[in-house]
């Protein structure tokens, strides 16, 4: 395989000089979703208008129609042929094929009704804001929906203009009511929207949703208010269940702590959502777990932390991950087996290192980067072998005279 040769996939000349300010590709990479005229909203969140370019066709077209507002979140299905977003707080769904738009969420109304996208509280704490997911077959998506309506509200002048405006957004100060939170399935092909059951307790927050292996089993994790306790529930939306009108769910994993439980996506499935990867600090460090039914085997350990897991290979039983192993100020990229107590360590250079795995682990795309060096960026195959260097920033370095 050549890795000498690159070439431009597309350019603002071919999109009637759109300026390109974000986009993703379709699983096939034969479509590309642009993102133009973005407007920040929070931290994290914002709107824009998308495009939609096809390269076997090389035709340019708009998501939906922008008159009806800026869309957020946009994001193809697993199969590249449909995009779900969030306008004016609800979820839609355009086919690309055939250009038609399902509205899925009616009642989103702007400071009472989120849904498909978090409150405040949620992108301020949690650190997300895309309150839906695509199953991996593309037959559901599961989202959040906010109420809230007793939220207290916050106002602040925002200046720009000859006259300064009041803008008005639900805040809850400590100790006040909370958003009431709810998870939806909705199934395209039956055109139907069931709730998951979380409970009857509404001072819950639910930081993570996720399907398992099995695109029709949702995890959901449910949280207390005081941020101690957390529960990992599961729910069957297969489209022959027995009660079309409610999915009775079930507690799979639970973990408490006397003082708190940090937050992560370290959740990784191994099969269906009977077995899978958790990252937990109840030895006293951050270190990986593995969960099978009611078996827990502690895969890492050690005084020292595990940072983020990249992911399983189903092949070897390896995991990868990375870890603040050598020193806290640091990060290396290591990989592990399951039932083995052996470390591999991926990472050559000291530093901060991190890594993008490709689908089937036998590739990655390792970044090192100091305090005092810009990011070294190199391809490597799944034994540590240098491929390629894709970026060495050496005309950065001659610049800043550090040789």
């Amino acid at each position: 395989m050549d890795y000498t040769k690159k070439a431009t996939l597309l350019s603002s000349s071919n999109i009637n000089d759109l300026s390109i300010e974000d986009y993703q590709f379709n699983f096939d990479e034969s479509k590309v979703l642009i993102s133009t005229e973005t407007e920040s909203i929070y931290r994290h969140s914002s709107k824009s208008n998308f495009y939609v370019y096809d390269f076997k066709t090389s035709k340019l077209k708009e998501l939906t129609n922008f008159s009806k507002g800026k869309q957020r979140l946009a994001e193809f299905s697993p199969k590249g042929d449909k995009v779900a977003f969030v306008r004016e707080n609800n979820i839609f769904i355009i086919d690309l094929n055939t250009n038609h738009e399902t509205q899925v969420t009616l009642n989103g109304k702007i400071n009472e009704v989120i849904n498909g996208a978090t409150d405040w509280v949620y992108e301020e704490e949690f650190s997300f804001n895309k309150g839906f997911q695509w199953s991996s077959d593309g037959s559901k998506i599961a989202y959040y929906s906010f109420y809230e309506g007793d939220v207290k509200e916050f106002q602040m002048q925002m200046y720009g203009d000859l006259y300064p405006s009041q803008y008005k957004f639900k805040y809850p100060k400590a100790g006040e009511d909370n958003s009431i939170v709810s998870i939806f399935v909705y199934e395209l092909n039956q055109q139907r929207t069931t709730p998951f059951d979380i409970g009857t307790d509404s001072d819950i927050y639910i930081p993570r949703i996720k399907w398992s292996k099995d695109p029709n089993i949702l995890t959901v994790q449910k949280m207390n208010r005081l941020q101690n306790n957390i529960e990992l529930l599961v729910g069957n939306f297969s489209s022959d269940r027995p009660n079309s009108h409610g999915v009775k769910t079930k507690t799979i994993y639970k973990e408490s702590s006397k003082t708190y439980i940090d937050i992560h996506d370290n959740l990784t499935f191994l099969e269906g959502a009977s077995k899978f990867l958790w990252t937990s600090e109840k030895d006293g460090y951050n270190h990986i777990y593995l969960v099978d039914g009611k078996t827990e085997t502690q895969i890492t350990s050690g005084k020292w932390e595990v940072t983020e897991v990249y992911g399983y290979n189903n092949s070897d039983n390896s995991i990868y991950f990375q870890a603040a192993k050598e020193h806290p100020t640091q990060r290396e990229v290591y990989s592990t087996k399951v039932g083995s107590n052996d470390l591999r360590k991926l990472s050559l250079k000291s530093g901060t290192n991190s890594a993008e795995f490709s689908n089937t682990f036998d590739y990655y795309i390792h970044y090192n980067t100091t305090a005092n060096t810009p990011h070294y960026i190199t391809l490597h195959d799944n034994s540590g072998k240098v491929i390629k260097v894709l970026k060495d920033n050496q005309a950065l370095i001659k610049e800043d005279g550090k040789v």
